[in-house]
């Protein structure tokens, strides 16, 4: 799908997969459209049918029950999204979207030892061993996620959804920033192990982490959960990696005492900074207590005309019970 700058279109994705697992749902707007001057003032300017003569009935099918969702949701009223436990900062922008859809807000990325955060005696590669062992070992946990992201061209939030009984039994959903509207997910039943990227079940075969580190970071909503799906390290490889001054960025960690419930936990959180040609800020935060990721800005250039911001806010449960039924992966997949 194509995002053509200043053209408005909504696209709101709700997508049936065909096996019993359901991709995250998918709210985008573009920026504003002109006015079509051979219409009426107020008067919809419908889009003309389109056939993908590469598509099977069954997408097809699949396709019309997914409109015919998405104009029953459009009927009925939303709910917010639930505040992350992560403290939040100055709101930078809300996401504007349509027929009812939940709006997300961007956030500004308070500066160093500002809005109570104070210098960690943690390194970045200790706090990121925490993170993978934390990762690695997650059992009985069911989370929500909402990636948001803006630049001159789009701007709208993904919802997705994460199950993880234990290391053999997951489901993690995730968008991948360059294609946000596209479902995706990492998936384990077992000694059956599979990804569903880009509309087509691979074995085994996990997304390719980027050599940038700004790019590594918009693709924490995946990478995140490597630890746990193929045991190895990648926290403590990206922390050490900023905190040690790598590819022009400065980091720095510091901690906060943030009321949750009824007792003060622990948060940290990474701060790096790049200047020069290509600038960009990142922050990432932790629960201190259970070291789960909770939050991820990334504000950066990308070019001389375009800026991007992105954020990912993620809250866990670990008293939802979990159905055993939502880890399937195709007998197809070898």
């Amino acid at each position: 799908m194509k995002f053509k700058p200043l053209f408005l279109a909504v696209v709101i994705v709700v997508l049936q997969a065909c096996s019993p697992n359901k991709p995250p749902s998918v709210t985008y707007i573009e920026s504003p459209k002109q006015p079509d001057p051979t219409k009426p003032a107020g008067e919809t300017v419908p889009a003309p049918p389109t056939t993908d003569p590469a598509k099977s009935p069954e997408q097809i099918a699949q396709e019309a029950k997914a409109n015919e969702m998405k104009k029953m949701l459009e009927r009925m009223p939303k709910a917010g999204p639930e505040p992350s436990i992560a403290p939040t900062a100055t709101p930078r922008n809300t996401v504007k979207t349509a027929g009812g859809i939940p709006q997300e807000t961007l956030y500004e990325v308070p500066g160093q030892g500002t809005d109570g955060w104070a210098k960690s005696t943690m390194t970045g590669e200790q706090l990121g061993v925490k993170l993978d062992e934390g990762m690695k070992t997650l059992s009985g946990v069911y989370g929500e996620a909402i990636a948001a992201t803006r630049d001159s061209e789009m701007q709208g939030s993904t919802k997705s959804e994460i199950w993880i009984q234990d290391a053999s039994h997951y489901k993690v959903e995730f968008n991948i920033p360059e294609k946000p509207t596209e479902a995706n997910f990492m998936m384990g039943a077992g000694q059956a192990r599979g990804t569903f990227i880009n509309g087509t079940w691979k074995s085994d075969d996990l997304p390719d982490a980027p050599a940038a580190l700004d790019d590594r970071i918009s693709h924490l909503g995946s990478l995140a959960f490597f630890p746990l799906v193929d045991q190895k390290p990648m926290w403590s490889v990206l922390l050490k990696q900023l905190t040690a001054g790598e590819q022009g960025f400065r980091a720095i960690v510091e901690e906060k005492l943030i009321p949750v419930g009824t007792e003060e936990r622990i948060f940290y959180r990474v701060l790096a900074e790049r200047k020069g040609e290509k600038p960009a800020t990142a922050e990432i935060r932790v629960d201190g207590k259970r070291f789960l990721p909770v939050t991820v800005r990334l504000n950066r250039a990308l070019g001389s005309k375009k800026n991007q911001f992105m954020q990912w806010n993620a809250q866990w449960s670990f008293t939802r019970p979990i159905d055993p039924g939502t880890f399937k992966v195709p007998s197809t997949v070898k």
